[in-house]
């Protein structure tokens, strides 16, 4: 369904894309709710909810984006709240505290504020300052849940390769909505929906193919 979508993206194929856009996250989401209902308990029980209102509030966000009139900050809240449901989620037991993890946390911290500063300049060249607050907000949050996910990467309860899934899938989701905000605040990229679209897809199938190995393989 993603490669369809990502093939009507470069086509222009608007009709296909009302369907294939949403249809990606709800095949995402369907799989996560009977991999839990045929796995009942699994690895932590309180983070499958997590996970199916992560994808659930991702597939509301993709439909506010894909409206005729695009409805930017609903689409933004609902990521937003994407993003706290997956921080809930990776964040089942306390954060780990050692040097890997701060190294970690700093990596994150400068790739992100100096991400920010810039689409700040943007903001302000263009006369948005008005949405200074949101993106603030909105990349704090994001890059909490990058950081909770490269966390599992340390974590012992977390498998190596469910562990490597989730960091992969975070950092390509971060990378997504680096593109989307660089291309509508900063400067124009060429082809920027399909930049911004493919690693969206590969994000979120990564986020919830290493959850899923994590909650209920071997459960």
């Amino acid at each position: 369904i993603a490669a369809l979508d990502w093939l009507a993206v470069a086509r222009s194929w608007t009709r296909v894309q009302y369907l294939t856009k949403p249809g990606a996250m709800l095949a995402l989401l369907l799989w996560m709710w009977t991999a839990g209902r045929a796995a009942p308990g699994g690895a932590a029980p309180g983070a499958w909810g997590w996970f199916l209102a992560a994808v659930a509030a991702s597939l509301a966000g993709d439909v506010f984006l894909m409206l005729p009139r695009e409805q930017f900050i609903p689409g933004l809240v609902s990521f937003l709240l994407a993003h706290l449901a997956y921080v809930v989620g990776l964040n089942q037991s306390p954060p780990p505290f050692n040097l890997v993890a701060l190294v970690l946390v700093f990596a994150v911290g400068m790739a992100a504020g100096r991400i920010y500063l810039l689409i700040k300049a943007g903001l302000a060249a263009s006369g948005r300052m008005r949405l200074h607050l949101p993106v603030l907000l909105y990349s704090t949050v994001i890059s909490l849940m990058l950081i909770s996910a490269l966390f599992t990467l340390v974590r012992p309860e977390w498998p190596a390769f469910a562990a490597l899934l989730v960091s992969a899938g975070a950092f390509l989701f971060f990378l997504s909505d680096t593109l989307l905000a660089w291309n509508r605040f900063v400067a124009p990229l060429a082809n920027a929906r399909l930049k911004v679209r493919i690693p969206y897809h590969l994000g979120q199938i990564a986020l919830v193919v290493g959850a899923g190995l994590y909650l209920f393989v071997g459960a």
